[in-house]
């Protein structure tokens, strides 16, 4: 090797490993958002920018390199998942000219409607709810889901939505919510997408707010409780009205969880179980009716401070937060909401469950997610295109 080129990647290397160790220091709140940290992951995000594009020219030339018979293999599983059918002998004829024509068959489906049919299927399956009953569209979060892939629109919308949205004979259509009494100025201010619909709050309404808590981590971070990520609240912040809650150590550790677990489910202490916004209920001066007020486990209406003792500001990854739309937007920003999205795609045209580990093959499109600005379509797009999907990746 060359003495000025060994030189050259020594001090390299020495630089690197002195800012590694420098923004060790930085206090990492979980957000993908680059404004609100400089760490070691957000350098290398600009110093390696023409290694990546140098990645991306290669990937496109293996592009280039796709036999029609590859291309038809990979649009029949594409169309039986987004469309549930098999292409047309019209659609493999097109995608044989090329990848590019390849990719113009698929984008086509994402503005029929038997991709907003199948979506909203899939969504149905993964919110485990659907339909109507007892005056409550069950398809509240499934129907804000597939306007936001139909309309092409961040799927961080799905944690800040100030809107619901019914399907009204195939069309979506915004409509207020039932869960804010239908006061749009009150859903401006603490709508948080699927997790404020009243078909969220009702379906998973529990003692405590646990199992709201829960599923939404369990829906957007494909994670279940203890949340490793996050410090949480010490000890000494948890109620002792549970005394569970708060020991470190019982075996298992209660702490572990409760201390994620407890200050989150205090923010949806303003739903009530029916699933409407009523902040009278999380007041422990008034006495409260039982059949609306959230619950203990021995279904004695509970109040915040038996989660979190008086007084005390709730944190998620060390950021205070006031409500539930601060908490499901802190969510949306949060790596593990990039991750979780990005695998449950990937699952989805390889046909596997959406909690099932991403293969390592698909780590650009993880990587990928932020600069495809979140979207649906352009996330799908490119793991249709991917090598790994084209070439071997069988659906199972």
């Amino acid at each position: 090797m060359n003495w000025r080129w060994g030189r050259l990647l020594f001090s390299t290397c020495v630089f690197a490993a002195s800012l590694q160790w420098l923004t060790a220091c930085t206090v990492d709140d979980g957000s993908d958002s680059n404004a609100s940290k400089l760490t070691w992951d957000n350098w290398t995000a600009v110093a390696l920018t023409p290694f990546r594009s140098e990645n991306q020219k290669s990937f496109e030339n293996v592009m280039r390199t796709f036999t029609s018979e590859e291309l038809a293999r990979a649009l029949k599983i594409v169309a039986q998942t987004l469309v549930s059918r098999d292409p047309t002998a019209n659609e493999l004829a097109q995608a044989a000219k090329g990848v590019d024509a390849y990719k113009e068959v698929i984008e086509s489906y994402f503005a029929t409607p038997s991709f907003q049919t199948t979506h909203l299927n899939y969504y149905r399956a993964f919110f485990e709810m659907a339909g109507t009953a007892n005056g409550i569209d069950y398809d509240e979060p499934a129907n804000l889901a597939v306007y936001i892939a139909v309309n092409d629109l961040p799927f961080t919308e799905i944690l800040r939505a100030t809107y619901c949205v019914k399907n009204e004979n195939g069309e979506l259509k915004k409509k207020p919510c039932s869960s804010f009494n239908n006061n749009e100025s009150l859903a401006q201010s603490q709508g948080a997408g699927v997790v404020t619909t009243q078909a969220f709050l009702q379906k998973w309404s529990s003692s405590f707010n646990f199992r709201r808590v829960s599923k939404a981590f369990k829906f957007f971070a494909c994670s279940e409780y203890p949340d490793p990520t996050d410090p949480g609240m010490t000890e000494k912040e948890i109620s002792d009205s549970v005394k569970n809650f708060s020991c470190t150590d019982c075996e298992p550790a209660c702490y572990s969880c409760h201390r994620t677990l407890n200050p989150r489910a205090t923010l949806f202490y303003v739903f009530d179980r029916s699933g409407k916004y009523n902040p009278a209920i999380a007041d422990a001066s008034q006495a409260q009716d039982p059949n609306v007020a959230n619950l203990t486990d021995t279904n004695t209406v509970s109040f915040r401070r038996d989660l979190i003792k008086e007084n005390v500001q709730i944190r998620y990854h060390g950021r205070p937060v006031k409500s539930v739309k601060e908490y499901a937007y802190w969510l949306s920003e949060n790596k593990s909401f990039r991750d979780c999205f990005a695998q449950r795609m990937v699952n989805l045209l390889l046909g596997r469950g959406p909690y099932e580990p991403m293969p390592p093959e698909f780590q650009n499109v993880r990587d990928d997610v932020k600069a495809n600005g979140f979207s649906t379509q352009k996330v799908l797009l490119q793991i249709a295109t991917h090598p790994a999907f084209v070439r071997g990746m069988e659906a199972k």
